[in-house]
């Protein structure tokens, strides 16, 4: 039986209890409980060093760490079995985090995660339905600054899906739903996107208030905005797109 460095006798030996001793080439399971990814856990007392992973309790017992807790990336315990539960000293030798990963990826065990694109992305703010109708008024021309506040993104995210560096694995730049007309594309998007608290039927409201000298204090409560807003509206720095979609609906009339 192996010497303990500074573990109590009958914790060794309750420790070794749980091993499955084989022949010494083979691998040594452990019995007891495991912990995450298939490590052994095992109590060291709590005058000691509490729960440890069993292979480091092992190679700590075997004088090939330290410590059986980790206590910095520079002391790792390897295993050449690649067995998590294998608590054999002469398959366990000491290395870093950089050595346990780069054996890892040497023998197929590191697995990056999948990345995730599109609608799988938990950043992402569109669908693929818009965008492939940013796309659609993309080709009729509309401005992309326009197309940003429609659908509440920065300019620059409408700039990376015109120009193919987000989303392109829909591998269809000028798609667009056949039958849909840019206005219904755009009574679509604004049904469901609102800038704000106000949506394109409040700019009406906003305007006619105004020129029937209501304040801009009692508009902005009973629409629960800001002042500020309806000021701004008033003097046409927000919501141009609005204005823009009235004055093409009143020339068309």
């Amino acid at each position: 039986m192996l010497e303990s460095f500074s573990l109590r006798p009958d914790i060794v030996a309750r420790f070794w209890a749980k091993v499955d001793v084989r022949e010494p080439n083979d691998c040594w399971p452990w019995t007891g409980a495991l912990g995450s990814g298939g490590y052994g856990q095992a109590w060291t007392g709590r005058d000691a060093f509490g729960l440890c992973f069993a292979h480091r309790v092992s190679a700590f017992v075997a004088g090939i760490l330290d410590s059986p807790r980790r206590e910095s990336p520079e002391d790792e315990a390897l295993h050449s079995c690649d067995n998590p539960p294998c608590c054999n000293p002469s398959h366990l030798s000491r290395g870093t985090r950089i050595d346990n990963v780069r054996d890892a990826i040497q023998k197929g065990r590191f697995r990056y995660p999948p990345r995730r694109t599109g609608d799988d992305s938990a950043a992402s703010r569109l669908t693929a339905t818009d965008v492939h109708d940013i796309r659609g008024m993309l080709a009729d021309g509309e401005t992309r600054a326009r197309i940003a506040l429609l659908f509440g993104v920065a300019s620059s995210t409408v700039d990376d899906i015109a120009s193919g560096r987000t989303w392109g694995h829909l591998n269809s730049p000028s798609v667009r739903d056949p039958g849909r007309s840019e206005e219904a594309r755009v009574r679509r998007a604004l049904r469901r996107r609102r800038i704000g608290k106000l949506g394109p039927g409040d700019f009406d409201r906003i305007m006619t208030e105004l020129a029937a000298g209501r304040t801009q204090r009692a508009i902005a409560a009973s629409l629960g905005v800001n002042q500020t807003t309806v000021s701004k509206i008033k003097r046409g720095v927000r919501l141009a797109w609005c204005r823009d979609n009235d004055i093409r609906r009143a020339s068309n009339a």
